[in-house]
């Protein structure tokens, strides 16, 4: 459920309650990957609620991105309202989703089995565009209104942001911030505010560097007002991370959150 990854040896996901009295409540997430996703946030926001949490803190520092399925249903759990994550998502023409490297890194056996499955990835992708206004958009679950969780958060929630927050990441923080339901602390994120240009790539092999470089194929942008700053997500409060903090395994942003929430607590005794 917490998503093992055998790569490093450490889990995708974690959560705890920081408090002898579990009124803090902490969700780490390193990448929105989907698998057993769902089980994840249903269990965890069970026991938040069960536990009646006043604050929620959700850490996605270092969190590169991923699935929108995943972010889109974590959303749920954060909002009190009907909301759509994200804009309709555009392409640049109707053949554009059949341009994804389908093949790549695949064995023999795995060439095999998707040259079989090829035919129903063909007609899912032609499919899947529709045409408006004289653009293409790509049909995304993400860009239809969806309803809040039974068991969404209620209480105060800060999330934790720095410049290795890309893509989804980004576009969670970007529509948090715009909808006002968090505290944003940390530093501005990698990933642009205004969106990002990812959804599925289509591998090209520079002529010079023989690089494989990832071309985003999909304009995925939040359901937001745009800044047009092209600045990442900008916190609500910055608070930077020296060399010497990582030096000494010290981590200001985490305890700027906990000295916050302590002065909240002592203002409601």
């Amino acid at each position: 459920m917490n998503d093992y990854v055998a790569f490093n040896n450490s889990y995708n996901r974690n959560f705890k309650f920081l408090d002898k009295d579990n009124s803090i409540a902490y969700i780490k997430v390193k990448s929105f990957s989907r698998d057993y996703s769902e089980k994840f946030y249903k269990e965890t926001f069970e026991k938040i609620k069960n536990a009646k949490s006043s604050y929620l803190i959700i850490d996605v520092r270092n969190n590169y991105g991923g699935s929108l399925d995943e972010v889109n249903n974590l959303y749920s759990y954060l909002t009190p309202a009907p909301y759509a994550l994200i804009k309709p998502s555009q392409v640049t023409s109707k053949t554009a989703p059949l341009k994804t490297s389908y093949f790549r890194k695949s064995n023999f056996l795995q060439y095999a089995y998707k040259g079989l499955t090829y035919p129903t990835f063909f007609f899912a992708q032609t499919f899947g565009t529709y045409k408006k206004d004289g653009k293409v958009y790509y049909k995304m679950k993400a860009d239809k209104t969806t309803q809040p969780n039974k068991d969404s958060f209620k209480g105060k929630v800060f999330v934790l942001i720095n410049g290795g927050s890309f893509s989804a990441s980004s576009i969670l923080t970007a529509k948090l911030k715009n909808d006002k339901r968090v505290v944003l602390v940390g530093e501005e994120t990698g990933g642009a505010n205004d969106g990002t240009v990812a959804g599925f790539y289509s591998f090209q092999k520079l002529p010079n560097s023989k690089i494989n470089l990832p071309i985003g194929l999909l304009l995925v942008q939040p359901n937001i007002t745009f800044t047009n700053t092209k600045k990442g997500v900008v916190p609500n409060v910055t608070v930077n991370e020296t060399l010497q903090d990582v030096i000494d395994k010290n981590d200001p942003q985490m305890n700027w959150v906990l000295s916050e929430i302590e002065r909240e607590k002592n203002l409601q005794k």
